[in-house]
């Protein structure tokens, strides 16, 4: 009996936290348009298009990680895109693939990038 009163408080707190917004998922409501991998001066960038399709401004933080075509990791890049509208699409441009130890990736030695995205209501 005692089991049955914890789980009925626990499922009535995560529906009390869910209803007052403090269970949000903003991540899905960031859509990755599109990704390029663009050659820049001394490395390699992914350039690209993010869309905004909940109703609240986000803040969305991306990162890639790079692989050779081993299928070993061979950088990482990211970017922050701050106050982005409900709504509202907007251009970006990642950092520089990096390694662990600073060197950088041209784009021609990258086979595949992995991305994972993050959403946080401004």
């Amino acid at each position: 009996m005692r089991a049955i009163l914890h789980i009925g408080l626990l499922v009535a707190l995560a529906g009390l936290a869910a209803g007052c917004g403090y269970w949000r998922d903003d991540e899905n409501d960031i859509l990755v348009e599109s990704e390029n991998l663009t050659p820049v001066q001394n490395g390699c960038v992914v350039r690209g298009t993010v869309l905004n399709k909940g109703h609240h401004t986000l803040r969305v933080f991306i990162v890639w990680r790079a692989y050779d075509r081993d299928d070993d990791r061979i950088g990482t890049a990211d970017v922050e895109i701050r106050d982005l509208p409900g709504g509202e699409r907007r251009d970006y441009e990642s950092t520089r693939f990096r390694d662990e130890d600073g060197d950088r990736p041209r784009c021609d030695e990258i086979n595949r990038i992995k991305r994972d995205k993050t959403a946080f209501r401004d």
